[in-house]
């Protein structure tokens, strides 16, 4: 019973004394939420797979000879040429090879 209240109390005192983000003081505090939420995905969270769909096991088993082998998620090459900066892109890019 006495653990309980304790622990309470350390979550309540846990959300007082957070600390202290970019988006808390200054003049970032006043962005909107949709703002944050795309500078969190933009800089904080690794980029979703786009052209290929990552397989969440490390081994894999071939079907037609058993054979155990591990799975490589590596993610296309892509290459970014200076035409980029003439026109509209949306953040593309080409695929190398």
């Amino acid at each position: 019973m006495a653990s309980s209240r304790i622990q309470a109390t350390v979550r309540q005192l846990s959300n007082t004394f957070k600390k202290k983000t970019r988006f808390d003081i200054g003049i970032a505090s006043e962005l909107p939420p949709a703002y944050k939420k795309f500078w969190r995905e933009w800089k904080v969270l690794k980029p979703a797979a786009v052209h290929f769909i990552p397989q969440e096991s490390k081994w894999k088993r071939d079907e037609l000879t058993g054979e155990t082998l591990p799975v490589q998620n590596v993610p296309l090459p892509l290459k970014h040429p200076a035409e980029i900066h003439e026109g509209i892109w949306g953040g593309e890019a080409v695929i190398k090879g």
